[in-house]
């Protein structure tokens, strides 16, 4: 960590020159969660969940993945995984889809919702009549 705060100008230049501005801002947001918070020793600390752990979420899921990003591949075996997951692949973007793709994010994030409150008014509807 001391060695990344030494260096991170240097780094979040580099990061521009070779990456583009939204990479090095994307770099410095990182950054200051590593440098002002304590993601840096929670993650490590942090234990792996198993498949079975992952598969005992019960409430909706919305994976949403950059298509480029690393972790798309993943979408599938999430979606297997979960009894109620729902899994969108945006094409043309990476990790930082939310940023990059707020607009798309937020629709799916809505229907989402909504889809779940019409299945809570149509469970109430059902428990009531």
């Amino acid at each position: 960590m001391t060695q990344l705060a030494h260096n991170e100008p240097d780094a979040i230049a580099w990061i521009s020159t070779h990456r583009g501005h939204n990479t090095a801002r994307l770099a410095k947001g990182a950054a200051r969660l590593a440098r002002d918070t304590t993601l840096g020793r929670d993650i490590p600390a942090s234990g792996v969940l198993t498949a079975g752990r992952i598969a005992a979420v019960r409430c909706p899921v919305l994976g949403l993945y950059g298509g480029d990003s690393d972790l798309a591949e993943l979408a599938p075996w999430l979606a297997s995984t979960l009894p109620d997951c729902r899994t969108v692949v945006i094409p043309g973007h990476e990790h930082s889809v939310l940023v990059e793709a707020s607009g798309t994010v937020g629709r799916h994030i809505l229907a989402l919702v909504e889809e779940a409150g019409r299945t809570t008014g149509r469970v109430a509807a059902e428990v009531a009549g």
